[in-house]
């Protein structure tokens, strides 16, 4: 009985203390758009966004790492590691073809981006190889996603699809739905390798990946 009492209220506790901390994270992004606004920094929007973002997760995750549950490395493994490469290649070029065969033109808000003056646009790339890649994952593949990670691991894969509904919604500067579908198979690329290989490490750098290959198929 008394074993069941503890495992409630640390399930109880995970799941209050991990929302907590998204909504500090929303939060925080909300308050990096307005400090580069106030700045009359509104090109580096992203940027300031992402950065106050990250900065607020990385001050949350030593007591989270402490006293709730860790946020693992994980393992890193050289033909793992290419077979999920090849599968975030593989998402982006058929939604690419998709995009092509049904006349789809590029996403706005991403070719606005693009066409930045340079120090602005190197500030975004930054952000979307960097800092991006950094606070999504600590959020939806570490803090969020450890919700799900039980000693069964269908929960997991639970947690994984639900995730990545959120994931894809909370993208609303585009506005096409094949984006949202390519959104929706990263984010389950993306927990798939947090939980094969066990940490943040791997997805991290399929992020970063993703980042990458987005912004050479809109060139």
């Amino acid at each position: 009985m008394a074993s069941n009492v503890r495992l409630i209220f640390k399930t109880a506790l995970l799941i209050v203390v991990s929302i907590f901390i998204y909504l500090c994270w929303m939060y925080a992004l909300s308050r990096g758009d307005e400090l580069s606004g106030t700045l009359h920094f509104g090109l580096y929007s992203q940027f300031f966004q992402h950065l106050t973002g990250l900065v607020t997760l990385l001050i949350l995750a030593i007591p989270y790492c402490l006293w709730v549950k860790p946020l693992p490395v994980g393992r890193f493994q050289g033909r793992q590691a290419a077979l999920f490469a090849l599968g975030m290649l593989a998402i982006y070029l058929s939604c690419f073809l998709a995009e092509k065969v049904m006349h789809i033109p590029n996403e706005p808000w991403v070719k606005m981006m693009l066409s930045l003056p340079a120090l602005p646009l190197s500030a975004f790339v930054f952000t979307a190889v960097v800092l991006a890649p950094l606070s999504e994952e600590i959020v939806f593949r570490g803090v969020l996603l450890n919700i799900f990670i039980t000693r069964n691991p269908w929960t997991g894969y639970v947690g994984a699809v639900l995730l990545a509904v959120i994931f894809s919604m909370m993208h609303g500067q585009y506005k096409h739905l094949i984006t949202f579908i390519e959104l929706f198979a990263v984010a389950l690329l993306l927990s798939l390798a947090r939980l094969r290989s066990g940490g943040l490490l791997l997805p991290v750098l399929l992020h970063a990946e993703a980042g990458v290959i987005a912004m050479l198929l809109n060139l």
